[in-house]
């Protein structure tokens, strides 16, 4: 999927179970995904891998994409086993930044499979948005991942920013700024 908007209830796009293939990702390029939902499994993307043991490689590449949805950016499926997905260039906005006496979201990254250690994400320049960075929906356990070049979290101040991420101690106007959809390109007609 390259240069696509895609807004949608629960997903603004994202795959389901596939097996991985060495060398053929599935790839989103420079695109735009948002969800309206915030109930359930709802997330900007919705993702869900079906190897039976930790993929070497990415299920799934995301480049230069935005993903904005109210309490995920990104959603991992249940019933998911082990599911890997790489985010280059991208920014990750959860819109909700309610107090932890409020209704938080449930985090940027969300993993509702029934160990979170079966979910995998590689982040590369990537800004991340939202109340928390990982949310686990209350299992034990917690989702792996790596860093790579400068990660940033804009996250709650009480929440905690993991290892390999960069603390945004201001708010990240370029990566809000790129909040709503992208104005179409010249007509080719």
């Amino acid at each position: 999927m390259e240069d696509c908007v895609s807004i949608g209830r629960a997903f603004g796009g994202g795959f389901g179970y596939p097996i991985v293939r060495k060398g053929e990702p599935i790839v989103f390029r420079r695109s735009y995904l948002m969800c309206l939902d915030r109930w359930g499994d709802a997330g900007a993307a919705g993702i869900g891998g079906a190897d039976e043991s930790p993929p070497d490689c990415p299920h799934a590449v995301f480049e230069d994409c935005t993903l904005v949805g109210p309490d995920n950016a990104v959603q991992i499926l249940y019933p998911s086993r082990y599911v890997r997905v790489k985010f280059k260039d991208c920014r990750l906005i959860v819109l909700n930044f309610s107090q932890p006496r409020g209704t938080p979201s449930t985090g940027i990254l969300c993993c509702e499979v029934a160990e979170p250690k079966f979910a995998h994400v590689d982040l590369e320049d990537c800004t991340l948005m939202g109340y928390k960075v990982f949310g686990t929906e209350g299992k034990e356990g917690q989702i792996s991942y790596t860093t790579q070049g400068k990660v940033g979290a804009y996250v709650q101040f009480e929440q905690p920013v993991p290892d390999g991420f960069e603390r945004l101690g201001h708010w990240p106007v370029e990566a809000f700024d790129a909040l709503g959809p992208p104005k179409p390109g010249p007509s080719t007609e």
